[in-house]
């Protein structure tokens, strides 16, 4: 009887690990800033946030410039925003970055959505401690 309970257990965790792998449940990382920054942009473009949480530091901050003015954004706000728009590609545009300064702890990437009638550039500051790299500031303007 222990032989037939011991094996409907094994035989329930194959299941559900298989289950979650054809799910194709995949958490993203934040090993690099390349990473970090093809989180992000996933997330913004794709609805992609899994783990969203994971990728802006506890300090984060958004600030975006438009027609003179700074409106400033926390990251809860972000988050929510980006949250609620779970899985709905947001942006039609043509995205682009490159990273603009790269060291071992500290990275800037700029980010280029081309619209049809306007761009949209993201200065995208990203710092790396124990749990990888996160994103700490996002500065937008529209030149």
């Amino acid at each position: 009887m222990k032989t037939l309970i011991t094996s409907i257990i094994v035989a329930a965790i194959l299941f559900f690990n298989s289950t979650i792998a054809k799910a194709g449940i995949t958490v993203p990382n934040n090993d690099s800033a390349d990473h970090a920054v093809d989180w992000y942009i996933n997330a913004l473009i794709n609805g992609r946030v899994e783990n969203l949480d994971k990728l802006f530091d506890d300090s984060f901050t958004q600030s975006v410039t438009n027609k003179g003015k700074i409106i400033p954004f926390t990251k809860v706000q972000i988050t929510d925003f980006l949250k609620a728009n779970k899985n709905i590609q947001q942006q039609d545009c043509d995205v682009s970055y490159r990273l603009v300064e790269e060291n071992a702890n500290f990275s800037i990437a700029k980010v280029e959505m081309k619209y049809q009638k306007f761009t949209k550039v993201e200065y995208v500051t990203l710092c790396h401690d124990k749990q990888g790299w996160k994103i700490s500031q996002i500065l937008t303007v529209y030149p």
